[in-house]
């Protein structure tokens, strides 16, 4: 049930042109001309791994020639328009707002709308919940997921009139930006923690009052070394109590019962092997990863 005076629209009668680069024209046309550092009258050539949200990459992998990009004015992006990868990182949506001249990868599809006003409020709907849901929704299942124009023309959006769209995306691109400046801020003081780190951990800087001798030890003396055991996606529940650590750096899931207890460093053994966690609550640890558990905080 939509809000008074909002209406389901078609995203492809919001446009004026809705399409993405075809593989011939990539093969025979586009594909010759890449190369991998911007030289003069070359442009940046965008991939959807360069873009999300109010976020484009312009450092890209590869620069193609102008009088090569202008011959495809339909995927040139010379105005303001929405990107939204179709296939690989299948949901990526972004606002391309033309600071400069770009030309896209076959992995996107390119939007330019009749009412330039409505595309942040397109995005942000489109990077929410039920917009993602949306996406997915139309996801062609083959050995190769994609999205097609077709069906993303046939997406529905739910619209507000223009004033409440425009209020909208205000809102949200703010705090976007607050986020963005956070992303920043941490970003910093990690740098921070890596340098003090350093300093202190290689016995550059001594903290004040304490100057007696370190010593190496073996970590086998200082802490009990074990590995996971095997847990199976059907002992994974999306409601249990406790977190499961794999090889990756986040959570695996969630299981009902722990085989690890709490205060406890972890280390990939595979995956992303050699990542350290501690970990400050009781957990389920898979076969693929060590655990110290070190003597003194017992």
């Amino acid at each position: 049930m939509l809000p008074l005076n909002w209406q389901r629209v078609r995203l492809g009668d919001m446009t004026t042109s809705f399409t993405k680069q075809t593989g011939f024209d990539y093969s025979a046309s586009i594909k010759p001309t890449l190369i991998k550092e911007q030289l003069p009258h070359y442009i940046p050539f965008i991939q959807n791994k360069d873009f999300l949200g109010h976020y484009i990459n312009y450092k890209t992998d590869y620069f193609i020639p102008n009088e090569v990009a202008i011959r495809f004015p339909q995927i040139l992006l010379n105005e303001k328009c929405l990107l939204i990868s179709i296939s690989g990182a299948i949901g990526n949506v972004a606002v391309f707002n033309h600071s400069q001249n770009a030309f896209i990868g076959g992995a996107i599809a390119v939007l330019k709308f009749k009412e330039k006003k409505s595309l942040d409020f397109v995005m942000h709907f489109l990077m929410s919940a039920n917009g993602q849901k949306s996406l997915l929704n139309s996801v062609k299942s083959s050995s190769h997921k994609n999205l097609t124009i077709a069906d993303l023309r046939d997406l529905l959006i739910p619209l507000p009139p223009l004033n409440e769209q425009i209020a909208i995306a205000n809102i949200l691109s703010d705090v976007d930006r607050y986020l963005y400046s956070l992303d920043a801020l941490i970003l910093k003081k990690e740098s921070v923690k890596k340098a003090l780190s350093f300093e202190l951990l290689s016995q550059r800087k001594r903290l004040k009052g304490f100057n007696q001798n370190w010593q190496r030890v073996r970590l086998g003396d200082v802490a009990e070394i074990k590995r996971g055991v095997r847990i199976t996606k059907n002992e994974l529940d999306v409601f249990g109590k406790y977190p499961v650590v794999s090889g990756g750096v986040g959570f695996l899931g969630y299981t009902n019962n722990f085989n690890r207890y709490e205060n406890t460093i972890t280390i990939a053994q595979y995956g992303t092997a050699g990542y350290v966690n501690f970990q400050k609550i009781n957990f389920g640890l898979m076969i693929f990863v060590f655990v110290y558990i070190l003597i003194k905080m017992l």
